[in-house]
């Protein structure tokens, strides 16, 4: 009975034992695997924060970096865009320069024509008068004397070709008396002497002219 009563409180003093120590083992273990996955996790959590931080720095890295590139890409294209501004502008001016020379242009071929226009019809009328007869005792057909004229019989070496209104007053256009060019013309206006005669007015319909006491009046002829 000792001997069995012996054995049975070894076993349940080894059963014991044996919890005991199984209990303490899977606490100490429980502990740990807790421990470890705390420790695992702050890890994780501080890896975590490194790699945020370092992908921050680098976000902010890349966006210095792109403003400053663009910073000098605008810096560098200044140059260019202000050289662009100034060509611009002086194709603007370059354009209103040559709508001026232009016009200027246009006012001095409209001026050609009018005084081409006054040559052409200058010339029929030489050219009528050259072939008109002229009288050896008189200046032309046109030649009248006023009353107070002392010569009657004067031959004039010129002859009155035509008046023409220049601006406010009246010219004459004056040559010798067989010519038929132009070039030969002068045109005179009062006050003004021509071989040896002096204008002394010069009207719409004619001009008068005087040598010493001898005083004509040349009439002004129409279109032939």
């Amino acid at each position: 009975m000792s001997n069995s009563s012996s054995r049975k409180k070894a076993l349940i003093k080894f059963a014991l034992h044996t919890l005991l120590v199984v209990g303490v083992s899977t606490s100490i273990t429980i502990v740990a695997v807790y421990w470890l996955g705390e420790k695992n996790a702050s890890a994780r959590n501080s890896l975590k924060q490194v790699l945020l931080a370092e992908i921050q720095s680098h976000s902010e890295s890349q966006s210095a970096a792109i403003a400053a590139s663009e910073q000098k890409h605008t810096q560098d294209m200044q140059p260019f865009i202000t050289r662009l501004e100034t060509l611009d502008n002086q194709v603007l001016l370059g354009k209103q320069e040559h709508q001026h020379f232009q016009d200027a242009i246009d006012t001095l071929k409209s001026q050609q024509e009018g005084q081409t226009k006054g040559i052409q019809t200058l010339n029929k009328k030489v050219r009528a008068l050259a072939r008109r007869p002229t009288s050896k005792k008189t200046v032309s057909p046109s030649v009248k004397k006023r009353p107070q004229s002392n010569v009657s019989t004067t031959e004039l070496p010129f002859r009155l070709f035509d008046v023409q209104k220049r601006g406010l007053s009246y010219v004459a256009i004056m040559g010798p008396k067989q010519t038929d060019r132009v070039k030969k013309l002068m045109v005179l206006s009062a006050g003004h002497r021509y071989q040896g005669w002096r204008l002394d007015s010069v009207t719409q319909s004619g001009v008068q002219v005087s040598q010493g006491n001898i005083r004509l009046f040349l009439e002004r002829q129409g279109e032939a």
